[in-house]
């Protein structure tokens, strides 16, 4: 079996010079993008200040982080807008947006800690209105910091004063208008 080899001529070699002279110049692009793309973000950082770096920020603030590139690797042109650039991160939950732990919650509600059941105080009206707003909604767990029991306890309490006409139901009741006992 015989085989088969070019004759080297001087036109692969010159081909093979153009192709690394290509990819030394892709390499150097990249490094201007990188270069170009990094003095974007600094001049950034200047003009709003806090872009890529670490800080707690309150509630509902924003916090972006400048993606980085690799070198070498193909990018769409989709890539160089600022919502891709930038990482936005998830919105976290604050702190006991479901209320407070279960361990906390014992020992700060008031039900739990004197033995008292909620639907027994059905006709308490001054105590269900501690925890109804001003628009006669039921207050969440995460402002009422009772257990997740004693909550359920007195929300039915609430709606069961609401539909005796113990409680208005579209308001908060005033300061022991009404208070009637077993």
């Amino acid at each position: 079996m015989k085989c088969f080899r070019p004759a080297l001529t001087t036109a692969p070699t010159a081909s093979f010079t153009t192709s690394v002279a290509r990819t030394d110049n892709a390499s150097q692009a990249y490094t201007d993008l990188y270069g170009a793309l990094a003095e974007e973000g600094k001049k950034k950082v200047d003009e709003e200040g806090a872009i890529g770096t670490q800080q707690k920020t309150s509630y509902g603030q924003k916090q972006e982080t400048i993606r980085t590139f690799t070198l070498n690797k193909p990018l769409h042109p989709s890539e160089f807008s600022r919502e891709r650039r930038v990482i936005t991160p998830r919105r976290s939950l604050k702190p006991w947006d479901l209320g407070p732990p279960a361990k906390l919650a014992r020992h700060k509600d008031p039900f739990h800690q004197m033995g008292i059941d909620p639907l027994d105080e059905c006709l308490n009206s001054t105590l269900l209105s501690q925890y109804v707003t001003s628009m006669g909604r039921i207050e969440k767990r995460a402002v009422t910091r009772l257990t997740s029991k004693s909550q359920r306890k007195i929300s039915k309490a609430i709606k069961r004063a609401k539909m005796m006409g113990i409680i208005p139901i579209h308001s908060r009741v005033s300061s022991g208008l009404f208070h009637f006992s077993k």
